[in-house]
């Protein structure tokens, strides 16, 4: 569960530090760095921008830690992942992502990331295509296909998932919980893939927002719509 507005300021113990005057100043150095290991392993990514897209493969149990100023929000998240680039352009849903994870059990805290394409096609921030996974206050920032919850089970806790068309979507069985659902564009929030009646994949979406990024979007938005 979260800690309760509380600051993340330093790294926690045992885990690599990204950012200006750490070890590394690329996320992508810090992950090579840990190798082929199946141990338990942590990041801490230091205030900053980061112009990178990654892919998560690594074998052991791996967690992410941003730096910020209240652990219960997305709210004061200091570190923002980009890239922009569409899924045609990529050749795949899964090639567009700014960061694609396909490591098992990895966590993520007060971590925004983006893919900056805009309008115009899909393109994906995160595709978490691997088994229980889980995110605190992070924000996943995009126009078309924001967050693919692909496959397995996941866990999102306190975060901002924003977008227009289809952006979150996938045959994940996937909890919100107390999460902000913000539009920036008409069209439909949710496209899962589930085709048939006896697919396990499922969403839940407990005590959460949804609201627009400002813009008038009455009858234009809807809740979700088949693949």
């Amino acid at each position: 569960s979260l800690e309760k507005r509380g600051a993340r300021t330093a790294a926690p113990k045992g885990c690599l530090s990204v950012g200006s005057g750490a070890t590394y100043t690329t996320i992508a150095s810090a992950i090579k760095a840990l190798g082929s290991s199946k141990n338990d392993a942590c990041l801490y990514i230091k205030s900053g921008t980061y112009k990178e897209q990654l892919t998560i493969d690594y074998a052991g149990a791996l967690t992410f830690y941003g730096e910020t100023a209240d652990t219960s929000s997305y709210k004061s998240n200091k570190v923002l992942i980009t890239h922009g680039i569409s899924s045609p352009a990529a050749g795949s849903l899964d090639a567009s992502s700014t960061m694609n994870i396909r490591a098992a059990n990895f966590k993520m805290y007060n971590i925004n990331v983006e893919n900056s394409f805009g309008k115009g096609a899909q393109a994906v921030a995160v595709t978490a295509n691997a088994n229980k996974l889980s995110f605190y206050g992070c924000s996943f920032l995009g126009y078309q296909d924001t967050l693919y919850v692909k496959t397995g089970t996941q866990y999102y806790s306190n975060c901002l998932m924003k977008g227009a068309v289809d952006y979150i979507f996938g045959d994940a069985s996937a909890w919100f919980d107390s999460c902000t659902i913000m539009s920036n564009g008409p069209g439909a929030i949710t496209a899962s893939s589930r085709t048939t009646s006896d697919d396990t994949a499922w969403y839940v979406f407990n005590n959460v927002n949804v609201i627009s990024d400002g813009t008038d979007l009455v009858g234009k938005v809807f809740l979700g719509r088949p693949w």
